[in-house]
């Protein structure tokens, strides 16, 4: 390997510094400095390039755009939980499309196990407009629903807010078929529309299955949540100022005792039973279920599930919960109600 010379510039006060350690070879730093540059900065531009060129690629095929998202949310996790959400999303194997997909990253030297990679592209993939297209066939999906999938779209928006980014099925599924009276697993209807994409969480902890949002969902729940796509109006002011002055669900409440209330999946029954008891509260289980089933019909709770989980280095195990929670609408309006009683109360 040959050698050329080149010519540095720099100011009076940065040479004396470097005068002052004789013992570096300062070559040999600038070397290593200009390698770390022409490796990392000029090399991050060029992959905005190769991006673009493989996004141009694909703005007309939806398949390939959607898969390519996929893909990135789902990782690094089983490639079978991408290739399930795509079956699921297109109603075909998707294989060949995600080896294609494969076959293209590798070509265009885009390394997606890279999360800053991963990251860039999809952020790339947003201001390209490629996510307006999903978006825009979700939404004609929703409009096409039967109305039971509907209430599971809308019961949907109720777990998600900005700290959400993925949600167990076990609890929706479950506050799906209080509300519905359905046995249906609401979860994989709201997948096959593309609201959610399955994945598998593993730790020294944890092993479960989940589903994750992806970002256009949170745009869709908030349009729904406004009264849009769905007009489903719920949870109300009017509605949940009727349900506090019932005696029955003023007892639920002082059950729960605070906005949200874990208890154990197994012995649930038994649990609450013994609870209501030890609290005085005079509510039977069958009247507790349907308070609860009024409830989540008006948007005012939801249940969620946390899986159990392994002893793991410090942490002890524990088993598997229900949280029992008030939504965050419910609760601003729950608040709103009784600071307004209150002020009442001041003028009597």
């Amino acid at each position: 390997m040959g050698w050329a010379r080149i010519t540095v510039r720099i100011p009076d006060d940065l040479k004396w510094e470097m005068d002052k350690h004789p013992e570096i070879n300062w070559s040999a730093v600038i070397r290593k400095l200009l390698e770390k540059y022409i490796n990392h900065e000029l090399n991050a531009k060029s992959i905005d390039t190769r991006i673009m060129e493989l996004l141009n690629n694909y703005k007309n095929d939806i398949e390939k755009l959607w898969i390519l998202h996929i893909y990135l949310t789902v990782l690094p996790w089983k490639k079978s939980d991408v290739l399930e959400t795509a079956k699921l999303i297109f109603n075909k194997d998707m294989t060949d499309v995600l080896e294609e997909i494969e076959n293209d990253l590798n070509h265009y030297g885009i390394d997606v196990k890279d999360y800053q990679i991963r990251k860039e592209l999809k952020e790339i993939i947003d201001s390209f407009g490629c996510l307006d297209k999903i978006y825009l066939e979700v939404i004609d999906r929703i409009k096409k629903a039967p109305e039971d999938i509907k209430k599971g779209i809308w019961l949907l928006t109720l777990y998600i807010n900005e700290n959400v980014v993925w949600i167990h099925p076990e609890g929706l599924n479950r506050t799906y078929k209080i509300l519905t009276g359905e046995d249906i697993n609401i979860t994989t209807e709201l997948v096959k529309l593309g609201l959610l994409y399955k994945g598998i969480y593993s730790s020294r902890a944890y092993f479960f299955e989940h589903c994750e949002i992806p970002e256009y969902t949170y745009d869709i729940a908030f349009e729904i949540s406004k009264g849009n796509l769905l007009y489903i109006e719920k949870p109300s002011r009017y509605a949940i100022e009727k349900l506090l002055k019932d005696e029955k669900v003023q007892m639920f409440f002082k059950w729960m005792g605070r906005a949200y209330k874990y208890i154990e999946v197994y012995g649930e029954e038994s649990i609450i039973k013994k609870e209501l008891e030890e609290k005085g509260l005079k509510l039977s289980f069958e009247e507790f279920k349907d308070i609860l089933k009024k409830l989540i019909e008006e948007g005012v709770l939801i249940i969620d599930y946390f899986p159990d989980r392994r002893r793991a280095g410090r942490r002890s195990s524990r088993p598997a919960e229900w949280e029992y929670k008030i939504t965050n609408d419910a609760l601003n309006y729950i608040g709103s109600i009784v600071f307004d009683l209150l002020k009442e109360k001041d003028k009597n």
